[in-house]
């Protein structure tokens, strides 16, 4: 009787691996444009972190820095990182003003989601695993440029 009853389930292997890489790469960027986005809309937003401390979990909170500079002729520039690298290579995203700054951010956001930035970040995963002092580090980065 339950042999009929499994016979009628459509049967898969089950997965082994985590999701790629490159998604969770796109989805750490995200969040960080997501948390750029809230300190904006409130400058006393706080991450909160889950850390366990002696065998208990406990919420920290932590100060989110922004990620952008005010100029001088009120316009903003925001540069996205991944560690020290900067993502989008010698340059930075300029918005007309800090009130311009979320429609920015939001379509950043998009292009990171759709996949537009994952070869800058395939290079900056690179440089931070070998480190940035290792001759190793610029051969792969000289590698990727050409």
């Amino acid at each position: 009787m339950a042999t009929a009853l499994l016979k009628k389930l459509t049967m898969v292997s089950t997965p082994t691996g985590g999701t790629d890489p490159t998604i969770k790469r796109r989805f750490r960027i995200a969040m960080h444009v997501d948390e750029q986005l809230a300190l904006l809309a409130d400058p006393q937003h706080m991450r909160v972190e889950r850390k366990r401390r002696e065998g208990q979990v406990v919420e920290v909170k932590k100060k989110v820095r922004p990620a952008w500079i005010v100029r001088s002729d009120g316009s903003a520039v925001f540069t996205l990182k991944r560690g020290k690298t900067n993502l989008l290579g010698d340059k930075s995203v300029v918005a007309e003003s800090v009130a311009k700054l979320p429609d920015v951010l939001n379509l950043l956001k998009s292009a990171v989601e759709a996949g537009e930035l994952d070869e800058a970040l395939e290079q900056a995963t690179i440089a931070s695993r070998i480190g940035p002092k290792s001759k190793a580090t610029k051969t792969v980065v000289r590698a990727a440029t050409r």
